[in-house]
């Protein structure tokens, strides 16, 4: 065989060897590069699925709080309604000569099972 031909042969031996080694290479790159993308996009979803479950239960959260703030004021006004109700009792029972102290001891005994309802209420709550 001539030189010519030795040259091309030789040529077109390292062109494959090269090519061989480039996509060994670039084929190991390429899925490092997928498998980098695969769990940064895991770490994202996880990310992203954590703060909706927060935001979710904050929202809940604060939904019950509402609630339950509303319900306990709506007890305490009628407690104070009861007070009032209660002071207006004692005063036309007791009359003129009631005393300050007597009408707090009789207002308070009348109002007793109304606040012990509402202490369990606040303490169930």
């Amino acid at each position: 065989m001539s030189d010519a031909w030795w040259s091309v042969l030789g040529g077109g031996l390292v062109a494959a060897l090269l090519t061989l080694g480039f996509n060994a290479w670039w084929d190991c790159r390429k899925q490092m590069l997928a498998e980098d993308w695969e769990f940064r996009r895991y770490h994202a979803n996880q990310i992203h699925y954590a703060t909706a479950g927060i935001m979710e239960a904050y929202f809940s959260a604060k939904t019950e709080m509402y609630y339950l703030t509303s319900t306990l004021e709506a007890l305490l006004g009628t407690l104070n309604q009861l007070a009032a109700q209660a002071d207006q009792i004692v005063r036309q029972q007791g009359g003129p000569e009631l005393t300050v102290a007597v009408l707090e001891q009789r207002k308070l005994a009348l109002l007793e099972p109304f606040q012990k309802f509402n202490q369990e209420q606040v303490n169930l709550r």
